[in-house]
């Protein structure tokens, strides 16, 4: 879900048939103008935000997989939202929301951890509506 750029981890993302079972997994990309084919990678392109809990709905498992530091990274929020697996990249900021057990800093540790994750269990994850989270902090000051 992001551009089709190194930097975002695009590339290590579309190596990933290659070294994992295509049998066992199915790999999708969203967000950027598809300009030519990837050997068992299915592109969908663009998305409107309107899309985005149909997307989610149909997302078993989404890598973060950026080499750049981000300061924070939304979509790894969006997937937390939409109660979807995330494994995310040590240099992405929103690491910090997520089980240590979800960050891998390398393509090899990437690839692992897919192999052993158990996608039958998703993290129960409570984000704080907007309302909740002001009263937090009225109260902390």
């Amino acid at each position: 879900m992001g551009p089709q750029e190194d930097f975002k981890g695009f590339y290590d993302y579309i190596k990933l048939p290659r070294l994992l079972d295509r049998n066992k997994y199915e790999f999708h990309t969203y967000g950027y103008e598809v300009t030519s084919k990837i050997n068992s990678v299915i592109q969908h392109g663009r998305y409107t935000r309107n899309q985005i809990s149909d997307i989610y709905r149909n997302i078993d498992l989404l890598v973060v997989p950026s080499k750049c530091k981000e300061t924070f990274g939304l979509v790894a929020l969006e997937g937390m939202v939409n109660q979807t697996v995330v494994l995310i990249s040590e240099n992405v900021g929103a690491k910090d929301l997520f089980d240590k057990r979800y960050c891998f800093s390398n393509l090899d540790e990437l690839v692992s951890m897919i192999e052993k994750i158990e996608l039958t269990v998703i993290p129960n994850i409570k984000i704080k509506d907007i309302t909740e989270h002001t009263k937090e902090i009225l109260n902390f000051y």
